[in-house]
This record gives C-alpha cells, sequence and structure tokens, in this order.
C-alpha cells in the first residue's frame, strides 16, 4: 500500500496496458472529505466552487469518490483518470472488468440501492438504455430490483406514469425519429422479463407486459405529436 496526501491507496497494477489503481473502499479524493453523505433539499443551497449551487430536487452532495458512487449510474461508469500520473483509478474495483465484459452493476451495496435509485430515478431509464445496446445486469437480484423500479414508475394508469414513460423515451434517444428503432427490441425485453419476474412473484401479477406497454405506446404517441 502506498500513502499519498493522507488517504490510502493499493499499489498501481497493470490491466492489460492500462495502469490502474484499485478502489480500496477508502478515500481516494485529495482535500478536506465529509464522513458522509449529505442531502440538499429542494431549494436550498450548497458551496461550490464558483458559486453556489441550487438544489431543483433532493439530491446528495459528497466530496469523497467512495461515496460518491451512489450518485453514479453503473460501475462500467465509474473509471476515473489521473492524467498526472496516467493512471486509471476504478473507483468500485469492478469498472474496468464490467466494461470489458458489458455488464452493468450498481455501484454500491445491495442494502443501498433503494437510495442509489431515489437519488436519481433516471438511473432506471438509462439501464434500458444500456440494455438495448448490448449490456446485461450482473445479477438476477439486480435485474429483479430495476424491473420493479420499472413497474413502480410505469405501472399507473395516470398522468404521472405517462411523463415518466416520456422521459423513458427521451433518455433511449433524443431524436424523435430514432427512438422508434428501439421500441421492437425494449417491448420483446420488457415482456420477456416481466413475464418471467411475474411467474417468480417479483412483481403483482396485474403489472402485465401489455399493461407496462399501453403506458410505453401512449406516450410514445403523444410524444410524437408534441410540436
Amino acid at each position: 500500500m502506498a500513502t499519498e496526501a493522507g488517504y490510502v491507496f493499493k499499489p498501481v497494477e497493470c490491466f492489460g496496458s492500462v495502469k490502474v489503481r484499485w478502489g480500496t473502499g477508502q478515500r481516494v479524493m485529495e482535500g478536506k472529505c465529509m464522513l458522509g453523505a449529505s442531502t440538499v433539499t429542494s431549494g436550498s443551497a450548497c458551496g461550490r466552487v464558483g458559486g453556489v449551487l441550487k438544489a431543483p430536487r433532493d439530491r446528495i452532495v459528497t466530496s469523497d469518490l467512495v461515496l460518491n458512487a451512489i450518485t453514479i449510474d453503473f460501475a462500467c461508469n465509474y473509471v476515473l483518470f489521473d492524467p498526472v500520473s496516467e493512471v486509471y483509478i476504478d473507483v468500485t474495483g469492478h469498472g474496468l472488468h464490467d466494461i470489458l465484459h458489458r455488464q452493468l452493476r450498481v455501484p454500491v451495496a445491495a442494502d443501498m440501492w433503494e437510495l442509489w435509485y431515489t437519488q436519481n430515478p433516471r438511473k432506471i431509464y438509462r439501464y434500458w438504455k444500456m440494455r438495448l445496446i448490448g449490456f446485461t445486469p450482473v445479477s438476477q437480484e439486480m435485474s429483479d430490483f430495476v424491473l420493479t423500479k420499472t413497474v413502480e414508475m410505469l405501472g399507473g394508469a395516470d398522468e404521472s406514469s405517462l411523463n415518466k414513460a416520456k422521459d423513458l423515451l427521451s433518455v433511449l434517444s433524443k431524436t424523435k425519429r430514432h427512438v422508434a428503432r428501439f421500441l421492437a427490441p425494449l417491448k420483446s425485453m420488457l415482456t420477456l422479463e416481466l413475464t418471467s419476474a411475474i411467474a417468480r412473484g417479483i412483481v403483482a401479477p396485474d403489472a402485465t407486459p401489455d399493461s407496462i406497454w399501453a403506458v410505453i405506446a401512449h406516450a410514445y404517441s403523444a410524444w410524437t405529436d408534441e410540436p
């Protein structure tokens, strides 16, 4: 182990042709770090270099790389590069592996998944976008968690579910004319996984593939009709 600026790092190793410093569960960021994550509530402000950040809704703010994992979509999105030492920092210890194997992994422990989701529910939309380009969940437990949250978001026959379905479509493609190509594979994927989840008792029997897809189809029709 090497100590730099009062923090503990694992030794630099070679991962293929890339120099890597693996995450250790310790703070790996210079400067004074918070001991825990803090919540900034709607309309409140927190200090920030260059000005004041106005939080539009509840957010988790932390200056610790490990604690900051709660704000990251997936472990494959959390590989950093130190241009001074020319070393990649894989904070979770899984990021490079997941990139190579095209896997999706929640970057925090399972007992924090609910907080990970609450911090930004749009992570669920990005999960489906990544699935559609060939990434797969690292475990059945993760797949079931995301599917449950998808049903919670899109399973209501109300304006809220319709708006969330529109948000899902906008994440799949920012251009309306391109999102159509994702619809058939998304429907096939959701139908297969929802059918399995219902059979295993993971989601309620009334959360049928047809009911969920009806919300998405309605959202697509309404979204494409918007100017």
